[in-house]
């Protein structure tokens, strides 16, 4: 690959006008992967967390208790800083890139995703129940 790229600029270097010049800059030969080195696990890093909610793992949360009604259901946890939130469908929790799935009256779904060697996303479906519990659902076992 780096031969290809090699002969590309010195191809693009002849032709000083030529469009290739603009699109191989040096940023950008030092920015491609090497094809024979695994991905970088940096290079595949989520941005930085929006909230205290993205910090801690799901393992960590408290489920306190949960909201239901003729309106969107809510679901109150605790966080290992001692911080309380209320949660909703969709808002985004844990480190793995997880957000909240459904709420129950006595549980919240969580999915999270890992990533396999390739880079692959793996979803992972947690259940955070009242009495402190934490059921893998994908795995089928307690954690």
């Amino acid at each position: 690959m780096k031969i290809v790229i090699l002969f590309l600029m010195s191809i693009s270097l002849a032709h000083a006008d030529s469009p290739m010049e603009s699109i191989l800059t040096e940023d950008a030969i030092h920015a491609l992967r090497d094809p024979f080195h695994a991905p970088s696990i940096a290079i595949l890093a989520k941005e930085k967390p929006k909230s205290d909610l993205e910090l801690f793992a799901i393992k960590e949360y408290k489920l306190n208790g949960v909201i239901t009604g003729s309106k969107k259901a809510k679901a109150m946890v605790t966080l290992p800083n001692s911080k309380s939130f209320f949660l909703s469908i969709g808002d985004r929790v844990g480190l793995r890139d997880g957000h909240v799935l459904s709420i129950a009256g006595d549980s919240i779904k969580i999915i999270e995703y890992d990533r396999d060697e390739n880079g692959k996303k793996i979803p992972e479906i947690f259940q955070l129940l009242i009495s402190g519990d934490i059921v893998s659902l994908t795995k089928k076992e307690e954690l």
